[in-house]
Formats: C-alpha cells, sequence, structure tokens
C-alpha cells in the first residue's frame, strides 16, 4: 500500500524524498526510536516500553558464516520473537581470531561491516531492537576491538587518558554511526532498530582512584557521541560496581575488590550523555552465589535510579551450573537465581520503580559454534529448559501487555526522527555524588577526624551542613568528645545526610570504629586530637589487662598506651589487603587456644612459618570484607587453604584477627586488592 501510494505522488520531490524514506522503513521494518520520557523508556505512541530479551557474542562472525553458518542468525532471530524476546545485546566488533571490525584504528574491514549491516537489517525485519558496545574492555583476542588496540601495545588503561586513543575512538564512533547500511541504505544513526549504545562493555582499570579517568572519559565520549547521533540512547556498559570511597561500597559491592575496579556507578551515569543506567550481575564470577546478595544488587541499583533520576537496565544477568565456573552448582540453584531477579525485575516494573527490564545470557538459540568464552556451556539456557518455559518466556509474554501510556508524552511523528530523545528535566546528581569527605582536609587538625561510625553514648543529635561543623558542635557541647556526620546521600542506618551525632566515649585516646555494614556513610572524630593511635596498626596484647574490645573501652588511656602491641618496623605493616599464595589461611583457626591477637603476632607468625614472605590481619571486630563463605566454598572445591577445626567464617565476613600467612613471588610488588582507611585490613612483607 505504500509504494502504490508513493508511485502515485513522485510528481513533487520534496513528497518523493518522504515517500522513498516510508518505502525504506516499511520494507526495513523500522519503527520509531525508542525515547525516555517521564523517568521510562516510551515507544513511539508513548507506551511504556520494557526490556526482555538477551546477550549474544560473535553475532557479526555468525551473520559473516565465519562461525557457524550465515543461516543461524535468522533462526535465532526468529526464535526471539516467537519467545516474545524484544531486545538482543551485542559486541559491535569482532571476537574471533582475525575477524575484527578493524584492522587498525581507522582502518576498516568491509566483510566485518557488511555482517554487521545484515545483523540491523534482520533484526529490523522482526522489530527487534539492538543495544551495541562499541568497545571492549576485555582481551578476548590480541586483534579484537578493545582498550588495548588503541594504545599500541602500552598500557591498557591508557585507553581512558591517552589524547589520541581518545581521539581514535571518537573517530571509530563516527564511522560507525555514520555507517550507510547496504542492504537497507539507512545509516546507522537514522536507523530505529538500534535502540541504545553501550559505550564499553563493562570499562575497568587497574590504578587506586583511575575512577576519576573512567568519569571524565564517559563525559567526553557520551556527548561526543550525541553530538553525531542525536536519535539513538546511550549507556555506559558498566558493571555496576561502587568505588571503595562510596558510601554504598561496603555493603553494595559483591566484595572489596569491586571498590578498585574504576567504576564508580553513580556518578559515572550521572553524567551528561548518559540517558539510563545498566547495570550487570555474575554470582558465578563474582563468588556471591547467596542469593539475598542478588536481592541486595537490584535493590540498591533500583534506588540509585531513583536518585539520578534515570531508568535502570539489568543488561547482563548470568548463572552457571557446574564446569569449572560453577562447580557445585545446581539447576536448582540457577532456578532460584532466575525466580528472584526475574520477579524483582517485574516487581519495579508493577510499582513503577527505575529498574525497566533484563537481558539473560546466554540462550542456546545462539548458533551452537558461538562458544568461545570460559564458562558459556555452564551458563547456557536450553529454549526447553524449565527454567526458561517457566521463567524467562513467560515474564517476556507478560511484560509485552503491561506497557501503559505515559501522561504527558508527545507521540512522535514518523519511523525517522532527528528530535531530542532525552528527558531535559532529568539532569541528575552531580559527579561528585556520593564520594566520601577527605578525612584529612575536611576538618581542623584538632578535630581528630577518621572514616566510621565512633564508639560512644549519644549526648546530642542535630543536622549540620558538613563535618567540621559536626566537629565544633561537639567542641562547644558539654560532656561530648567524640563526633560523627553522615555524609553519604541515602543516609547512615536510617539517620539521613547530615546528621551530627555528638557522644561521650569512655577512652577517646583508642577511638573504636564501625566502617562496615549498616553504618557506612560516617566520618567521625575526637575533638582535641590531632593524632589518634591507629586501631588497625596497634591492638592491646593478649595478656595485657586492657587485652581484647572489654579492656579496651574501661581502662585507662596509660594503662592501654601502655598495653598496646605494634608491628615493627621489619614488618612493612600498611592498612590494605594484599595477595599471594595461602600458606595457612588462619593461624588462629588451627590452634583452640587463640594465639593471634594483633597486626604484630600475625608478623610474628609469618616470620616463624616457612616459605611465608606477606601476611594479613583482620583487625575489625565486625569482621573483615564480605565473601568469606563463597571463598571458603571455592577453596574447598580447588584443593586451596581453608579454616582449621578451630575456626570459620564470622558470618559473612572473615573473622576479627584472623591472621593469612602467604607467599609472594615478589614481596616488592606485591598485589593490592584493597587499601585505605575504608578498609579493615592491615597486611605486611617480612
Amino acid at each position: 500500500m505504500a509504494i502504490a501510494n508513493c508511485q502515485r505522488g513522485l510528481l513533487q520531490r520534496s513528497i518523493a524524498v518522504a515517500c522513498l524514506l516510508t518505502i525504506a522503513a516499511s520494507l526495513h521494518g523500522a519503527q520509531a526510536f525508542i525515547r525516555i520520557q517521564g523517568g521510562t523508556f516510551v515507544d513511539e505512541t508513548c507506551k511504556e516500553f520494557f526490556f526482555s530479551g538477551y546477550n549474544t557474542w560473535q553475532l557479526l562472525e555468525n551473520a559473516a558464516g565465519v562461525v557457524g553458518s550465515s543461516g543461524d542468525l535468522a533462526a535465532q532471530f526468529d526464535a526471539a520473537v516467537t519467545n516474545s524476546l524484544n531486545v538482543v545485546r551485542m559486541f559491535g566488533f569482532g571476537t574471533a581470531g582475525g575477524f575484527q571490525l578493524q584492522y587498525s584504528p581507522g582502518s576498516y574491514n568491509e566483510k566485518a561491516f557488511q555482517a554487521f549491516d545484515k545483523v540491523i537489517a534482520e533484526a529490523g525485519k522482526r522489530k527487534l531492537r539492538l543495544v551495541i558496545a562499541f568497545v571492549n574492555n576485555w582481551d578476548q583476542d590480541s586483534g579484537s576491538d578493545n582498550k588495548k588496540f588503541y594504545v599500541d601495545g602500552g598500557n591498557p588503561d591508557d585507553f581512558y587518558t591517552s589524547s589520541s586513543a581518545r581521539q581514535a575512538f571518537k573517530n571509530h564512533m563516527k564511522t560507525v554511526v555514520s555507517r550507510k547500511n547496504t542492504i537497507t541504505g539507512v545509516a546507522y544513526r537514522d536507523d530505529p532498530t538500534i535502540l541504545s549504545w553501550n559505550l564499553i562493555n563493562e570499562p575497568r582499570c587497574d590504578a587506586i582512584g583511575c575512577n576519576t579517568d573512567i568519569l571524565n572519559w564517559i563525559e567526553e565520549m557520551a556527548p561526543y557521541l550525541k553530538s553525531v547521533d542525536s536519535n539513538h540512547l546511550v549507556t555506559v556498559g558498566m558493571d555496576g560496581f561502587y568505588d571503595r570511597r562510596s558510601c554504598l561500597a561496603p555493603t553494595g559491592n559483591p566484595s572489596s575488590w569491586a571498590g578498585y575496579t574504576g567504576q564508580d556507578f553513580l556518578p559515572q551515569h550521572a553524567a551528561k550523555g548518559i540517558d539510563y543506567a545498566a547495570i550487570h550481575l555474575w554470582p558465578d564470577n563474582w563468588k556471591r552465589v547467596d542469593v539475598d546478595f542478588g536481592k541486595i544488587w537490584l535493590t540498591n541499583h533500583s534506588a540509585n535510579g531513583q536518585l539520578l533520576q534515570k531508568p535502570v537496565v539489568l543488561e547482563e544477568f548470568g548463572k552457571g551450573v557446574g564446569g569449572d565456573l560453577a562447580k557445585g552448582q545446581t539447576e536448582t540453584d540457577r532456578m532460584d537465581w532466575y525466580k528472584l531477579v526475574y520477579y524483582l525485575v517485574e516487581q519495579n516494573i508493577d510499582n513503577s520503580t527505575p529498574l525497566k527490564g533484563i537481558l539473560f545470557w546466554r540462550w542456546d538459540a545462539v548458533a551452537a559454534a558461538v562458544n568461545s568464552q570460559v564458562g558459556d556451556n555452564a551458563l547456557t539456557l536450553a529454549t526447553s529448559s524449565s527454567v526458561f518455559q517457566q521463567v524467562v518466556k513467560p515474564f517476556s509474554g507478560r511484560v509485552a501487555l503491561k506497557g501503559k501510556t505515559v501522561a504527558g508524552c508527545t507521540p512522535s511523528q514518523g519511523t525517522v526522527s532527528a528530535a531530542s530523545i532525552g528527558d531535559a528535566s532529568s539532569s541528575g546528581p552531580g559527579p561528585d555524588f556520593f564520594t566520601a569527605p577527605d578525612s584529612a582536609t575536611c576538618c581542623a587538625k584538632d578535630c581528630g577526624t577518621m572514616y566510621g561510625n565512633l564508639e560512644g553514648t549519644p549526648v546530642a543529635s542535630a543536622t549540620s551542613a558538613s563535618a567540621s561543623d559536626c566537629c565544633d558542635s561537639c567542641k562547644g557541647t558539654a560532656g561530648c568528645n567524640a563526633w560523627n556526620f553522615c555524609y553519604c546521600d541515602l543516609g547512615c542506618a536510617g539517620q539521613p545526610k547530615g546528621t551530627c551525632v555528638l557522644k561521650t566515649m569512655t577512652n577517646p585516646f583508642y577511638p573504636r570504629t564501625q566502617i562496615v555494614g549498616d553504618n557506612a556513610g560516617w566520618i567521625g572524630g575526637v575533638p582535641g586530637q590531632s593524632k589518634i593511635t591507629p586501631t588497625w596498626l596497634c591492638q592491646p596484647g593478649g595478656g595485657s589487662p586492657c587485652a581484647g574490645d572489654q579492656g579496651a573501652a574501661t581502662c585507662s588511656a596509660t594503662d592501654l598506651q601502655n598495653s598496646l602491641s605494634c608491628p615493627d618496623n621489619s614488618c612493612n605493616a600498611k592498612d590494605q589487603n594484599v595477595g599471594g599464595d595461602t600458606l595457612v589461611m588462619d593461624v588462629n583457626s588451627n590452634s583452640p587456644t587463640k594465639t593471634v591477637f594483633t597486626a604484630a603476632d600475625c608478623c610474628k607468625a609469618c616470620k616463624n612459618q616457612s616459605g611465608c614472605n606477606t601476611w594479613t590481619f583482620c583487625n575489625r571486630p565486625e569482621g573483615c570484607s564480605s565473601d568469606c563463605p563463597a571463598n571458603v566454598a571455592n577453596a574447598k572445591q580447588t584443593g586451596g587453604k581453608t579454616f582449621g577445626p578451630y575456626g570459620g567464617c564470622q558470618g559473612n565476613r572473615f573473622p576479627y584477627q584472623q591472621c593469612t600467612l602467604k607467599n609472594a613471588k615478589d614481596p616488592s610488588k606485591v598485589q593490592v586488592y584493597e587499601a585505605g582507611e575504608l578498609q579493615p585490613w592491615t597486611s605486611g612483607t617480612t
């Protein structure tokens, strides 16, 4: 019908151009662009759009017949439509050896680009939407498009900071979005089949503090991409970790290592040009197979979406069974995870809260030959499986019917629109969001500032504008010798941001703090002391009258000071958690009588242990890190060292006064997993 109508109107050039666009759109099966209005995704009619789909990689190789056969592409897309899946997330680059989109920055493989054309054309025919990542953090193949590809053999993390690498990547994004599809004749930037772009798949960097480098990179790349493609939505493509200095890191990250990846979910998604937030969830890879963590992860990020004023999508979720990836995990475990995750996503959809969809990894409808990633077999869902038939498929069918018309939304006209697709009112918070005040500079030197919620009996509670003001309030209040200020935008253990609690502490010479769990987000101090005994380094010795937690609180300052045991200079003690081959998991767990009470004791144990040159001590009564059970289970499966008969995990954490003895190949270059005041380990080398 569209073709006949247009043939009658070809007398006028303007009408002809419009009709040709209509023909191209009707033949391609194109729809209007997905937009964000009122904090949710909407289609051209202003009806809510929800994600239900899957991830696949090597889609370009499959389309080109390099991996599998070219017919596999149509077969998997047909299966997606049959099962009501509507979104496919893919890599916009090659990962198979010798098949990449770029031979070198700016030099393109036309065969790969034609395969890209085919993927978009075939998806468009079926009204499937594509989420496409421009580049990969991971180096699957030395020739693939990843960070390393852009730095010419240099440090891969220079990808974020090198001016030449940044320019080469911007040139690449422009080339891709400007590409005119050889099948449909539509430029990628004008094709509504593409739902959105990921700037990068799972950005990471190694240096402590490099989250700022990634943030600066996002703040440059996202607006640039919008300048060359104003039609499509943009997100980052990250896992969703919080930086170690974020008040959400202690309870929100899967483990402490995640705070050192360079990711910082909130400020990096608050950046200009980022339209929505996306997260990943990998229970097996992250060694957090406890389903309670999955609930915390999704609940936290949904709440973050409210603060960002942006929708959130779980764009990668996979749960393995068996294999090296998920030893000991069963189909029942997978079913429990899928039920929980899909339930929470649908609950968000029903309650109009930010989590708007999910894309699982991986599906057996994808060509069987596409199976080169470690763990893919363990992660693969069969279409005939109970998980797919009882969870994924019904979810897809239900959410397809849930979309309501969004009030205040203006329907889009036509199938190709260059209008802004973002919601201009949703600017979100600034880039300093959720960052802890600097304990060294936030307050006067005599405030005795440290991170954490200090012990003590509350004297008064009020609202202060800053940590410095809170300290001043303590100085002017009778009976106050300790203060705490909540800097976290989500609040601290039920107290709102800005809460200032004034306290009386029994022994301010030796203040104890709880810096993990629900009290994350506090900063505090002891007025009148510019230097406080560091509890992470020196503890009351095991044989002194002030030994242990009770003694530290009740002994006089003089007695306590005399009882302290500190590592000597040969122990090289620092506030950090370091790596190495484990020789003894926990010294105390191997004897019915505890022998290690302090970091100094742990260092001494290392000196007495054959082969030990590195030691790690947990100095917080609340325990350390949050992945002890998963680490123990993994050690048992792989034959590694675990606790002796007299010890074990302290809930989900490693126990207080755990002393781990290790051997590092090069103690001068020991791997640091976490460091600084916001973590509870003390480590050293001998």
